[in-house]
């Protein structure tokens, strides 16, 4: 369960936005909640205040028209103008909000029909916080909740104002608001129900889309996985598409970058076969041959020294073709031992090891510079490299050909930096970014080129990146070649 990416980034996303949705309600519940009880305290207090003033107005109207002064809110209400209060609180009615007055004592004068069964006096309790606020001077009312029903259970929330004389600052009696629950939990339960429902809805919604995208994203993986058990199984032939403009693109690219260079080496690896296939096979026929044609007494005795010779010959060119292959292992797992040495030393020693190939050409030479320049580097391994560029140039240059070994160094860089030159056919513009490939042979043909085998100069990059340094290559059709390497000036 959920082994492939595309479940997982189904479980994953669904369980953000299911998180999302849901701190979303309770957020939005949890404001509406305490939004509906700052407007019911509100709307209370409000109330409360205007009863209280009314309950005043009233008694000093029955003051003024009775020329009582004894005149009492218990008078007033109940009395006097009963009809007037019953008619003013129906207004109150309508928002579910209870209305009781009482008297100083806390006997109750009146109450709004939406307060059927109302207690006959102010609790206990309720009345002792009040009075105690009285003492204190505090006539701004309070908050509280409280339940009229025991039975039902049912509590409401209320706001307790006393009813003060302005003049004489005397306690007149007790004006208590209240809102039923019943109201309250009424809009928060349709509030929470249309949130579920929307959140519902939502997650399908997007339940629906993550499937979609997840299926998107997923399916260039499968592609991917597709391809690469295609490669396992031998065959390089498929390519991913790369129509993306994301970090699988890159991918993409990179695995098909891997094949083409894999494809590349598998055709050297075939040209190289077949170049040691006839390497070996040439020598080997020679020698077997004219081995056969000396036993059974086909070569004459005074010829025999003569095919002996050539029979020495091709032997050194087996042993140069075992020594070749070993060189390549050799050269890809030795780890380079640095140290500082003369490369313009290193450079002439080497190139006189092919001074009678060069006499035999005619080639000229040019050696710019023949200051001492030292590096730090591994002479063995760097003489490979010179020996590998210094042989493939003398190979390939035409007779009375230019040679050119030119060696610098530049001491802001730390560099030095060595670049051997020479005439000749050069190397195909569209060939020149696989020189350095293994088993990679330009002349195919094998008719300039008859005992490579595509090893020199990957051996020579090989040596170059153990160092860390660069090699480059200049060269076209007719152009001559040039390959220059750095290596690190010795501090």
């Amino acid at each position: 369960m959920f082994k492939n990416i595309s479940s997982r980034i189904i479980l994953t996303f669904s369980f953000i936005v299911l998180a999302g949705i849901l701190l979303f309600a309770l957020i939005t519940y949890g404001i509406f909640t305490k939004f509906s009880s700052n407007t019911d305290a509100a709307i209370m207090t409000l109330s409360a205040k205007s009863i209280a003033e009314t309950v005043l107005g009233y008694t000093e109207l029955a003051k003024d028209a009775h020329d009582d002064h004894e005149c009492t809110p218990g008078t007033v209400v109940c009395d006097l103008y009963r009809e007037q209060f019953e008619h003013s609180l129906l207004k109150y009615e309508e928002d579910n909000i209870g209305v009781h007055i009482y008297d100083s004592a806390g006997n109750i004068l009146i109450a709004s029909s939406a307060c059927d069964g109302a207690e006959a006096s102010l609790s206990e309790q309720l009345k002792k916080e009040a009075d105690k606020r009285i003492m204190k001077k505090d006539y701004d009312g309070f908050s509280a909740k409280y339940t009229f029903h025991e039975k039902d259970k049912k509590e409401s929330n209320l706001f307790i104002l006393p009813i003060i004389d302005t003049k004489t600052y005397n306690n007149m009696g007790y004006v208590v608001v209240s809102t039923m629950s019943d109201g309250i939990y009424t809009a928060r339960t349709q509030l929470l129900s249309a949130i579920i429902t929307a959140c519902i809805w939502l997650l399908l919604g997007a339940a629906f889309s993550i499937v979609i995208v997840g299926n998107r994203i997923a399916k260039p993986f499968n592609e991917i996985g597709h391809a690469v058990n295609k490669y396992a199984e031998g065959d390089t032939s498929i390519r991913l598409k790369t129509d993306y403009d994301d970090e699988i693109a890159d991918l993409a690219n990179s695995i098909n970058d891997m094949m083409d260079k894999i494809e590349r080496n598998d055709k050297h690896k075939d040209t190289f076969l077949a170049s040691v296939a006839h390497d070996l096979r040439t020598p080997m026929t020679t020698i077997s041959g004219f081995a056969d044609g000396i036993l059974d007494g086909t070569i004459p005795p005074e010829r025999q020294k003569h095919y002996l010779g050539i029979i020495s010959e091709e032997t050194k060119r087996l042993s140069r073709l075992i020594s070749t292959l070993l060189t390549t292992t050799k050269m890809q797992n030795q780890k380079m031992n640095p140290k500082p040495f003369d490369i313009t030393e290193k450079a002439l020693s080497t190139l006189f090891t092919f001074e009678g190939q060069i006499d035999d050409k005619h080639l000229n030479v040019e050696i710019p510079n023949h200051d001492s320049i030292i590096v730090n580097a591994d002479p063995d391994a760097i003489h490979q490299v010179f020996y590998n560029l210094l042989h493939n140039a003398v190979k390939f240059s035409p007779t009375g050909g230019m040679l050119i070994v030119d060696l610098k160094k530049d001491e802001a860089l730390g560099k030095a930096f060595v670049t051997i030159k020479n005439d000749g056919v050069g190397i195909p513009e569209e060939e020149v970014p696989h020189v350095f490939d293994k088993f990679y042979k330009s002349d195919r043909s094998r008719g300039l080129d008859k005992s490579g085998m595509g090893l020199g100069l990957f051996i020579v990059k090989t040596v170059i990146d153990s160092h860390k340094e660069k090699i480059t290559v200049e060269s076209g059709t007719n152009k001559g070649c040039s390959f220059t390497f750095t290596l690190p000036l010795s501090m």
